[in-house]
């Protein structure tokens, strides 16, 4: 017999967001860029745009944002949080995952 608790369930992926929360200090933006860029590899490929916030403005507000040259992953940075984003802009059947749901939460992994 059969849990009534758990559920399976197959979908794509289009979009993710992940946020890391903390104190992120960003003075040098481009300091920061070149740390986030070393660390992902070719992840964030792209051009680094920094904007032109005041040092007042509010701390949630991107002062750095990366992406990636296919525009499929991107990083917002801020003084509190980190955004990271994936983006598909044309989902295919790679991004089929198999979703496990319990009581306990939800379980993601690659279709096998």
């Amino acid at each position: 017999m059969s849990n009534p608790l758990e559920s399976k369930m197959d979908f794509l992926i289009q979009s993710f967001q992940a946020a890391l929360f903390g104190y992120i200090d960003i003075r040098d933006p481009l300091a920061v860029g070149h740390q986030l860029k070393s660390k992902t590899g070719d992840l964030l490929d792209g051009e680094p745009l920094v904007l032109p916030i005041p040092l007042d403005a509010p701390p949630e507000i991107p002062r750095l944002i990366l992406k990636s040259k296919d525009d499929v992953h991107s990083c917002n940075v801020s003084p509190e949080r980190i955004d990271l984003f994936y983006r598909e802009k044309q989902p295919t059947k790679n991004g089929l995952i198999y979703v496990t749901s319990t009581s306990h939460g939800f379980y993601l992994y690659p279709k096998a």
